[in-house]
């Protein structure tokens, strides 16, 4: 899964593409662009139809394929240049060694100078291959937002002057609310999904590898540790002792 830096995510797949998206969307003058592996007139994946539609009103979708054109797996091979070529950096989040993301990484270095960022996991994990190998090669590795922006180079002032609020993330004494101040601990995590708010409640104070989160949130391990690697670059969590988290306190 790669995601492309400046403030503007480019793919429409599933997963983190869909979660980067997302969460461009959140400030209100946020822009994101997606960039389909088939024609615009072509909704997939279908969940995403209703994102796509607010992807056009602040940002754009676009393609270099005809009407019509169906999502072919060749398809997205060619898409990932365009992905790299819009964007100020690449950051490989999770990644098999003949994934697409790679492509995508391969285009930014080869084709246009772009810096690239990789996120470090597990190494029994397959989808860790990827990321550890662009770390061996020269990628940045990113363990916190921080790494990204001061690797990033200067920001234009375009992007700069887009007014992205602060995000409260929690309070001290979040985790120790009754079930029925869910509400009001949501309002606290404004910059947050509904999942990744649900995972911090989960994770209380204590520190947790993903399957103890897992089972104390009932979210599949999967969508965890795409929600934790979001919440790490905003600075929600922070990863200790390997795959363990713990949510950071608030300054």
């Amino acid at each position: 899964m790669a995601c492309c830096i400046d403030g503007i995510p480019r793919e429409g797949a599933r997963g983190i593409d869909t979660h980067a998206h997302k969460g461009a969307l959140i400030p209100k003058n946020g822009r994101t662009i997606a960039v389909l592996g088939c024609g615009v007139d072509q909704d997939y994946p279908p969940e995403n139809c209703e994102l796509f539609a607010k992807i056009s009103e602040q940002g754009a979708v676009v393609s270099e394929f005809a009407l019509g054109t169906r999502p072919n797996a060749e398809n997205f091979p060619r898409r990932n240049r365009i992905v790299s070529g819009l964007s100020r950096g690449v950051l490989v989040v999770e990644a098999d060694v003949k994934s697409g993301a790679l492509i995508t990484a391969r285009n930014a270095v080869e084709d246009h100078q772009r810096p690239v960022f990789a996120l470090p996991g597990r190494i029994d994990n397959p989808l860790s291959a990827g990321p550890h190998r662009l770390i061996r090669d020269g990628a940045v590795l990113v363990e916190t937002l921080s790494d990204i922006l001061d690797n990033l180079g200067p920001v234009p002032e375009d992007v700069r002057a887009i007014p992205v609020p602060e995000p409260t993330l929690f309070t001290e004494t979040t985790h120790a609310q009754p079930q029925a101040a869910t509400e009001a601990v949501s309002d606290n995590l404004v910059a947050l999904t509904d999942r990744q708010s649900a995972i911090l409640r989960a994770m209380g104070s204590d520190v947790l590898d993903v399957d103890s989160i897992s089972e104390r949130s009932s979210i599949a391990t999967n969508f965890i540790l795409q929600e934790l690697t979001m919440m790490t670059l905003r600075g929600a969590v922070e990863r200790v002792e390997g795959q363990r988290f713990v949510r950071k306190k608030s300054r």
